[in-house]
């Protein structure tokens, strides 16, 4: 199990750096009206959640296919502090102890792995001497919130628009750019502006992800929308991995404390060794 489990978290860690409500879910399609690309993302900005804090309760189905294949189902906590971290934490269903932890700053990733009392604390800037891409902890962030953004830019500016190229059919409009590492970015937007999807696509190291947003809800004091099902597909090299999070409420805003403590007890792994592990 430790293994199985491990490999979803390898693979979210690779990828990260390869590269009462009101519902709104609608019933049928309705058709796009066409618009030139700055304004497209103008509509989409305009369209964002503003936020300082988030915090999401979660139902969470982990499936991976590959040299390995497993499937899990457990409860997990989503915490957002806008600019400066992302931290998922996963429990044991019935039990509810916690049994992982990841947390995502600026500048570290640590995982906390409580059923074998190991962990990994990793700077971002050693990860990124081995992994060299734009990708970072701003673009992770957008991915989780529903927005656009421009690989390695901390706050998107709409004159960002002169990067995209625009594609629209009768319902879908796609704005897609490339980075400076040919990593390729689109983002699927429908009639109301909201992205369903965004796919990172990075040829040369056959990594693949494909992000979607669905059933969109209005949280308290706030016109923007947000997802409350997020499908996650991350592929790279011979293993799939797909992390559904079927949010089960939202609290926008309000003060949150995030643990960044390492039990003294645990014993320190390095990234090599979880890779290690998890393919044998």
């Amino acid at each position: 199990m430790k293994n199985k489990i491990q490999i979803g978290i390898l693979l979210s860690i690779l990828c990260f750096f390869a590269f009462s409500c009101k519902s709104t879910k609608e019933t049928t399609r309705i058709q796009l009206q066409s618009a030139e690309i700055e304004d497209r993302i103008n509509y989409i900005l305009d369209h964002s959640i503003e936020y300082n804090t988030l915090s999401m309760s979660a139902g969470v189905s982990l499936k991976m296919e590959g040299r390995k294949n497993a499937h899990y189902s457990c409860n997990g906590q989503v915490r957002i502090i806008k600019d400066e971290c992302v931290q998922l934490s996963f429990t044991m269903p019935l039990i509810g102890s916690e049994i992982f932890k990841l947390t995502i700053t600026p500048d570290s990733i640590t995982i906390i792995d409580r059923y074998n009392k190991e962990y990994i604390n990793e700077s971002i800037r050693n990860i990124k001497d081995v992994y060299p891409f734009d990708f970072n902890y701003y673009d992770m962030e957008s991915l989780f919130t529903n927005r656009i953004f421009v690989a390695g830019e901390k706050t998107f500016d709409p004159s960002f628009h002169r990067y995209f190229t625009l594609l629209e059919d009768e319902y879908d409009a796609f704005l897609n750019y490339r980075d400076r590492q040919n990593i390729s970015y689109t983002f699927t937007s429908d009639h109301s502006n909201k992205i369903t999807n965004t796919a990172i696509h990075y040829e040369r190291g056959s990594a693949f992800i494909s992000w979607d947003y669905a059933d969109f809800k209005k949280p308290n004091n706030t016109n923007a929308v947000f997802p409350m099902k997020e499908d996650i597909v991350i592929s790279l090299a011979e293993n799939t991995i797909q992390l559904t999070l079927n949010f089960k409420n939202i609290d926008l805003n309000k003060n949150l404390t995030i643990d960044y403590n390492i039990p003294k007890k645990y014993k320190e792994i390095q990234l090599d060794q979880l890779i290690n592990s998890s393919y044998h």
